[in-house]
């Protein structure tokens, strides 16, 4: 039961967030009086985790989300997304120990 709670939890959080922007000059956004790097914007994310997998090892892994986009309009936007992963396994005896690396 706390699982399934748990999962309506995340179902709800995710389907109820918004990014929204104010521009402190008012209305000149939308009337294209707005500079080129007015309109650049960065945003991103991150993980990070363990666990074990299915052969009984133990993992480590963080994930870095960069964004860059532009904002054609207020509620139009084109963006960039470079997605960077690293996967470690800390129980595996050293001359063989593992860590992945995904772009």
């Amino acid at each position: 039961m706390r699982r399934l709670g748990l999962i309506a939890f995340v179902f709800f959080i995710s389907t109820t967030t918004w990014a929204q922007f104010r521009s402190s000059q008012g209305n000149q956004q939308n009337s294209g009086g707005s500079s080129f790097m007015d309109k650049i914007y960065f945003a991103g994310g991150g993980n990070f985790g363990s666990g074990t997998n299915p052969n009984g090892l133990r993992y480590t892994y963080y994930s870095l989300f960069p964004t860059i986009g532009y904002r054609v309009k207020p509620e139009f936007m084109l963006g960039v997304n470079i997605s960077f992963t690293k996967y470690s396994f800390p129980d595996v005896f050293a001359p063989y120990r593992n860590s992945y690396t995904q772009f």
